[in-house]
């Protein structure tokens, strides 16, 4: 089991680091532009995408037609840390926040509207809800210390 969970980890951080320009360390984040900000609330448009990385987010997906929307509500400390990008159909959500004293605070939470995705990874503790059902038969769905809920 362990050998299994640690190949996961191994196979989800190289398709994180070749498809996801923020896991990249890459200054570009793809086709994303920031349309609103305030203390603790950013608001972005994003590009098409079928696919999903959440790190140590929790994101909640209405599922309607997309709106290319994607809303990210932290701290007003910690707003700056979480990365948006949307590169090659794959949205990427990471909070890049340091806590390693293990210090409790609000994970960041976001919120966007899609119809389905052919892939979903919730990676370092990340929570994907869905509002309603989708085809997980049609979904591809890695979890590493993450999960995702669809009713």
């Amino acid at each position: 089991m362990k050998l299994i969970r640690f190949a996961m980890a191994c196979i989800v951080a190289t398709v994180c680091a070749l498809s996801c320009t923020s896991c990249a360390g890459s200054d570009s984040k793809g086709d994303v532009a920031e349309i609103e900000s305030s203390a603790g609330c950013r608001v972005y448009k994003v590009g098409d995408y079928d696919k999903l990385i959440a790190v140590a987010v929790d994101v909640y997906v209405t599922v309607a037609p997309a709106d290319h929307h994607v809303r990210v509500l932290a701290p007003a400390d910690d707003i700056d840390g979480v990365e948006v990008s949307c590169k090659d159909g794959i949205l990427g959500i990471v909070d890049k926040n340091d806590n390693i004293d293990n210090t409790p605070r609000a994970r960041p939470t976001v919120y966007l509207t899609a119809e389905a995705f052919s892939e979903i990874y919730a990676i370092g503790g990340a929570k994907v809800i869905f509002d309603k059902h989708i085809d997980t038969a049609a979904t591809e769905i890695y979890s590493i210390d993450g999960e995702v809920t669809v009713p």
